[in-house]
């Protein structure tokens, strides 16, 4: 009776701990000019975003404090807090080729939390969107998924096909036999 109350109350313990940490690795962006968000681990106290930024080696990049991470289709935004591997408020020259690896600390996302973007950019087109953190959807509509892609072993060619009847069975006038 003893050690199974222990037991119990040993794994209670250990279920605790591990919901107290969630993390997402790969992550699935949408839409990249600078910052590609590669894996973020979210604790009660902060989320870490390990992160690639790209950009010509000739032209500065700025990232600071009034960046932030804000919720797809909601108004929760998460600030910047720090930044290791990037110096945040000062114009930065990625060394050549143009890649660096940093880190971003951010305020704790809620756990309900699907999809973020990374804004505060002057310039849109610099801001990261669709930055996935579960159930992320398929990037295809469901009518195209299947295989697309197949070799025509009766001609000797390659031929680019859709396999369903509902297209049709012909793409590009190569029709499927």
């Amino acid at each position: 009776m003893k050690k199974s109350l222990l037991s119990g109350l040993f794994l209670l313990l250990c279920c605790a701990a591990w919901g107290q940490k969630r993390t997402v690795d790969p992550v699935r962006n949408d839409y990249v000019y600078v910052v590609r968000f590669d894996r973020i681990e979210t604790t009660k106290e902060r989320t870490v975003a390990e992160v690639t930024l790209r950009n010509d080696p000739a032209s500065w990049i700025r990232y600071d404090t009034g960046c932030y991470l804000r919720e797809r289709g909601g108004d929760r935004r998460y600030r910047l807090l720090a930044a290791e591997g990037f110096e945040l408020g000062k114009e930065v020259f990625l060394p050549a080729p143009g890649v660096s690896k940093a880190r971003f600390v951010f305020e704790p996302l809620d756990a309900d939390v699907r999809c973020v973007d990374f804004l505060g950019r002057q310039k849109p087109l610099e801001n990261t969107y669709g930055i996935w953190l579960k159930d992320a959807p398929s990037p295809l509509p469901a009518w195209a998924a299947g295989h697309w892609m197949t070799s025509d072993v009766r001609t000797g060619g390659s031929a680019v096909f859709c396999r369903r009847r509902r297209c049709g069975g012909t793409i590009s006038g190569i029709t499927e036999r």
